[in-house]
């Protein structure tokens, strides 16, 4: 696959997460902020954990989901809502 599409489908998938997490009626009531961020593996980090640390990647994607609850920093109710 190539980049261009790869790209592609982690936006259809972001896209997807945000719409999923703007209908959550606990994130809306609460005024809870929803930051999503993604990456791809460089090959130069793929290469370098094969050879040099001899193993196999698991994963050369990733999606990171941040949250922010302006009304308590250690909620953890959110993050099992949001999971």
């Amino acid at each position: 696959m190539n980049l261009f599409l790869f790209n592609k489908l982690l936006n259809h998938i972001q896209k997807n997460i945000q719409t999923i997490l703007n209908s959550n009626d606990h994130l809306i009531n609460n005024n809870i902020k929803i930051y999503i961020n993604n990456r791809i593996k460089s090959k130069k980090k793929i290469i370098y954990k094969c050879f040099n640390k001899k193993k196999i990647p698991n994963d050369i994607f990733g999606i990171r989901i941040i949250y922010e609850n302006p009304n308590n920093y250690n909620d953890t109710v959110t993050a099992y809502e949001i999971k």
